[in-house]
């Protein structure tokens, strides 16, 4: 009967406990400014995660690293839209291209490692130009278009370094085009400005990526490198 009452308090003591810490987990902490460089685009913990303080586990393959990609795409595109043409502008991280290629490998796998290093070595982004509702034809794009181009991160301006323009279909009302940027990948954010050198689009375009995008895949994929 005594080992039965010490089990049931055994048990409540436990259940106090638990509670308790997530009580002081989840007590409001005092409201201090934002930080400048605080990211938009974060890694939400789960309910163990939090609880307990636990890292969550870094990727270990290509499903996991587009899953993530997937769920995040909004963090790494811009958007612009006037009357003269729509444009948007995603930025291609090395991890997600590489996956694009490979297919699903894990991330510890050689052929993995090696084209991820490659491909980090420069900066990739897609640029999609359409015709918005009013009108039918889109801007032509060409090999020109790679003096009109910049890619700014933090105080540094990197000039394209090259294009290459998507042979599409007939009558797909879009244009795709590649740029690529001599800088390597880092988790900085970026910016890209786009000269209107003919007056096609309605004045320079200049596209702002969510802030924390590059960050928050660098600690998804490496959750120890937050806290260093």
């Amino acid at each position: 009967m005594r080992t039965k009452r010490t089990r049931i308090l055994l048990v409540a003591v436990a259940v106090i406990l638990v509670i308790g810490l997530w009580a002081m987990r989840a007590a409001p902490v005092p409201s201090t400014p934002p930080q400048a460089d605080a990211p938009h685009v974060v890694n939400k913990p789960g309910f163990w995660q939090v609880l307990l303080d636990l890292e969550p586990d870094p990727f270990e393959d290509c499903s996991e690293v587009t899953a993530w990609m997937k769920e995040h795409q909004e963090a790494f595109q811009s958007r612009i839209e006037r009357k003269e043409v729509h444009v948007t502008v995603q930025y291609r991280p090395a991890a997600c291209m590489t996956c694009l290629e490979l297919g699903d490998v894990p991330l510890a796998s050689a052929a993995y490692t090696e084209r991820a290093v490659q491909l980090a070595r420069s900066d990739q982004f897609v640029l999609r130009i359409q015709a918005p509702p009013t009108k039918t034809d889109i801007p032509a794009v060409d090999d020109t278009w790679v003096d009109r181009i910049v890619e700014i991160v933090g105080r540094d301006t990197v000039p394209c370094a090259f294009i290459h323009v998507e042979t599409m279909p007939p009558g797909v009302p879009f244009r795709s085009v590649l740029l690529g940027f001599d800088r390597a990948q880092d988790a900085q954010d970026r910016k890209l400005m786009i000269r209107d050198h003919d007056q096609v689009l309605g004045g320079d375009l200049v596209f702002t990526m969510p802030t924390g995008g590059p960050r928050a895949l660098a600690e998804a994929m490496n959750p120890s490198s937050s806290r260093q």
